[in-house]
């Protein structure tokens, strides 16, 4: 298990490999690790030996719910057999489905807080012994401190490249500047008075346009300051990076951190200026949708690229693929982990000209 959490992995990964070694432990065939989200909603982190259709039972997770009643309690509940025991009465068709009869739930705490469960299962019907009991237990505290280590480390790896993306806005900002004022002297020395007033006309008018689309619909200071240095660098490389007009962003959904959503619209945009550098100026552009829609909130992504053709949803968002010489390969692969770790998804859409890259994330 120490293993699995200092191995950098997706948290769904280090998970399930948890969850695998908890049941092996104890002769259980089967485990799966659930945790709260920002509303103190249950959410399937990982499964090992469960369809893909299990998590579905807690989306909407009641309190008579054995999950709930042992997070409530902090205290393990034991299940003998599922087919008779009452707590199980309107979930039976779980453990038929699923072909268990024994589980054990247990809560996951973190100091004062209950931050999930989990819970091992085994096919045949049988007490628990102590000693299962006992190893359970220990096992539920390593695995509590293990999601919050990993949660830890995605927060600082997401600060950092939040960082990163703001601290590159910034310089190319600054030598945009630069260049600018260097214009504007040349012209006044030149005497070019009157171009000299064209340009800082345009410069307004363009200034004015940028504050217009951003500020006005984008609440996050930080994000709104990101989409301006972005819309400065796609100026500097002749790429026309265009705010959707339905752009409407108030606060941000509890599931995404300010650090993430930065990580998420600067990778895509950079992929997206990207895909168009080189191409004729009529496919030098990019737009952005960054939108509540009341129950979730979407960032959308288009570009005039030169698409996606032969290459599969699952080798793009591989850590470490890239079409790009000298590139890392890690952008969209990170995308699709945050979108992953707020419970949404990334989707990919290739158009007859560019692509789409579109990340939904629930605000509840």
């Amino acid at each position: 298990m120490s293993r699995a959490v200092a191995t950098p992995a997706p948290l769904a990964r280090i998970l399930t490999t948890i969850a695998a070694q908890a049941a092996g432990l104890v002769a259980a065939q089967f485990a799966s690790v659930l945790l709260l989200d920002g509303h103190r909603r249950l959410r399937f982190a990982a499964g090992y030996g469960l369809s893909a259709e299990y998590g579905e039972i807690f989306t909407r997770a009641e309190d008579g719910m054995p999950i709930m009643i042992a997070m409530r309690t902090r205290r393990p509940v034991v299940i003998a057999d599922a087919t008779v025991d009452p707590l199980m009465a309107k979930w039976r068709y779980a453990p038929e489905r699923e072909g268990y009869r024994a589980a054990v739930i247990l809560p996951l705490i973190v100091g004062d807080a209950v931050i999930g469960g989990l819970i091992v299962y085994r096919r045949r019907a049988g007490a628990w012994s102590d000693d299962d009991l006992d190893r359970l237990e220990l096992i539920a505290i390593h695995v509590a401190a293990a999601v919050r280590t990993a949660q830890l480390m995605d927060e600082q790896k997401y600060r950092l490249i939040a960082l990163g993306w703001v601290v590159r806005g910034l310089r190319e900002q600054t030598q945009a500047h630069v260049r600018r004022l260097q214009l504007l002297l040349e012209l006044l020395e030149d005497g070019e008075g009157r171009r000299a007033q064209q340009f800082i006309a345009a410069l307004e008018t363009e200034h004015h346009a940028s504050n217009a689309a951003v500020h006005d619909h984008v609440e996050n200071r930080i994000l709104s300051g990101l989409l301006l240095a972005e819309a400065s660098i796609a100026h500097q490389k002749g790429i026309r990076l265009v705010i959707d007009r339905r752009t409407r962003l108030g606060r941000l959904p509890a599931r995404l951190g300010e650090a993430e959503a930065i990580s998420v619209v600067g990778n895509l945009l950079h992929n997206a200026f990207d895909a168009v550098a080189g191409l004729p100026q009529k496919r030098r552009r990019v737009t952005l949708l960054l939108r509540d829609d009341g129950d979730r909130t979407v960032v959308r992504v288009r570009d005039w690229g030169v698409g996606l053709d032969g290459l599969a949803d699952d080798e793009l968002v591989r850590h470490g693929f890239t079409t790009k010489p000298d590139h890392g390969g890690a952008g969209l692969g990170l995308v699709s982990q945050i979108a992953d770790a707020a419970g949404g998804s990334l989707t990919i859409a290739r158009l007859k000209v560019g692509s789409t890259f579109e990340v939904e994330v629930p605000n509840a």
